[in-house]
């Protein structure tokens, strides 16, 4: 992964190119078991490097640029940037009658989390690899800092 740094005005991140191929289904097909079972160690490996990056001082939930709007496959009602953790419970709220979500929805909003950083589109065909090594993780117009439960809330 890059090194993000800031400038007063700018945020940006390092990218450089890799060689490989999309671990896509016909690509995790030709696979064996060992080399899978080292391309998802290595996924999990990145995934908690990603999440244990340093919340900067004065972050808001959301983009990483921090600008209104998620990730494409989300609601437009549902914005942000939030201050805070109730203010994106109170947004959520907004969008849906509590009684429309699950019981055990309802019950990770009553709790506090985190926030982490996310890649925002982990999917294998997101994943490069060449042979049995990730070599980069592609897609990232949906990363940002969102609580630690975003992605279970997301899928229910």
């Amino acid at each position: 992964m890059g090194q993000g740094s800031a400038v007063p005005d700018f945020v940006f991140i390092f990218i450089e190119r890799a060689s490989g191929e999309s671990l896509d289904i016909q690509t995790w097909l030709s696979l064996d078991g060992l080399a899978r079972d080292r391309i998802i160690v290595q996924l999990h490996n990145y995934i908690l490097q990603i999440r244990a990056l340093k919340l900067p001082a004065g972050t808001l939930i959301g983009s990483v640029t921090s600008q209104p709007g998620w990730p494409a496959d989300e609601q437009a009602g549902v914005s942000g940037p939030y201050a805070d953790e109730a203010d994106m419970n109170l947004a959520l709220r907004r969008q849906h009658d509590i009684s429309e979500f699950p019981p055990n929805v309802v019950e990770s909003l009553s709790r506090s989390y985190s926030l982490v950083y996310i890649h925002g589109d982990i999917d294998l065909r997101n994943a490069m690899v060449k042979d049995d090594k990730v070599v980069a993780l592609i897609d990232w117009e949906a990363t940002g800092w969102f609580l630690a439960h975003w992605k279970y809330l997301k899928a229910h």
